[in-house]
């Protein structure tokens, strides 16, 4: 740290200056066993090995009152600023990481070799870090190891897409009903979020290292072998709602107790007219289902039957023989009834 000057000008005098000279911290010392319960309340016990518990120590800094030409005087000169400057503070006493011995070597599940020490003491202010505290000693490699994949599990959607629902008959203030340490209930709301998500998800499966037996080994023997995708990308179909296309125009106005079996027109006083709808797409996974694919509103005047012309035939001459001149053509109108049964009548008319 450097030193910090502060100048302050003595009453009644213009050319007597003073300023507060502040030193560099000193390192940080123990603090002794009274100063310690002083300040922390217990007791330091120097054979405590806790690795985690700091050690506090103090710092100390020169202050004093400088004149002008560089000697230095009572504090009295300099005041107020120099009593605000303070000469001490706790600090953190630097202590390197400390390590036990080593264990002795012992066998791990993949047949390699292992041996740890424990941490007696984590550095504090600043020491020197902990080195290894593991050692390994691997054994040869099988060489026929390799991976064999799992089949892929059922597509998931990512968790924070999906919203959990109440169990039915759940009542919120009533924590004895229901309870989130419940397993039951929690594998639950699991189930039903799950079957609630879709869109974009991921799929997941295990991988095993095998030798060429088929026996089963450590991860570990399969290090040189190529792994086998464990995730992909799927996708959740969700929910469709049925889709309808546009009405119809209003059907013929039909006789509401029904028409006869001859077509005739026939007027009744009462009767109604319908319209329909197709399905475009089809409901599916639960979505909403198809709205009425038919509506019938009231009408007046029904019939029962009615007039249908065809087109016009061709043009025959009225005089035989003749090439040019006047003629007539016809067509044929077919009396259609609402039960389909139609009747057939000829008209002759002029029209060349």
């Amino acid at each position: 740290m450097k030193n910090v000057f502060f100048l302050v000008p003595v009453s009644g005098s213009s050319d007597a200056e003073y300023s507060v000279y502040v030193g560099k911290w000193t390192e940080c010392v123990p603090l002794a066993e009274g100063e310690h319960a002083a300040r922390t309340n217990k007791r330091l016990d120097v054979s405590d090995s806790l690795v985690h518990t700091p050690r506090l120590g103090v710092q100390r800094r020169p202050v004093q009152c400088r004149r002008k030409d560089g000697r230095f005087v009572e504090a009295m000169f300099c005041g107020p600023p120099l009593l605000s400057v303070g000469t001490s503070r706790v600090c953190v006493v630097r202590e390197e990481c400390s390590l036990a011995e080593w264990l002795p070597w012992r066998p791990r599940a993949d047949g390699a070799l292992v041996r740890t020490r424990r941490v007696r003491r984590l550095p504090q202010g600043g020491g020197k870090e902990c080195d290894i505290v593991e050692e390994i000693r691997l054994t040869a490699l099988e060489s026929s190891a390799h991976w064999v994949a799992g089949a892929w599990g059922a597509c998931r959607v990512a968790v924070e897409q999906v919203a959990a629902r109440t169990p039915p008959d759940h009542d919120d203030t009533d924590d004895d009903i229901y309870s989130e340490d419940d397993d039951e209930a929690a594998e639950y709301l699991d189930d039903k979020a799950a079957a609630a998500a879709c869109g974009g998800g991921v799929q997941r499966r295990d991988a095993t290292c095998v030798r060429s037996d088929g026996r089963a080994l450590h991860a570990s023997q399969c290090a040189h072998a190529p792994m086998p995708k464990l995730v992909q990308p799927c996708e959740v179909p969700c929910p469709r709602d049925c889709e309808v296309g546009e009405w119809s125009e209003w059907g013929a106005c039909q006789p509401t107790d029904g028409c006869p079996l001859y077509p005739v027109q026939q007027l009744t006083t009462t009767g109604y007219s319908v319209r329909r709808r197709r399905v475009t797409t089809a409901a599916s996974r639960g979505g909403a289902p198809c709205p009425p694919l038919e509506e019938k509103r009231s009408c007046a005047a029904p019939r029962c039957a009615s007039w249908r012309a065809l087109p016009w035939g061709a043009c025959v001459l009225t005089q035989p023989h003749t090439a040019c001149g006047p003629g007539r053509r016809t067509r044929e109108l077919r009396c259609v009834g609402h039960d389909g049964v139609s009747g057939l009548l000829v008209v002759g008319v002029p029209a060349c």
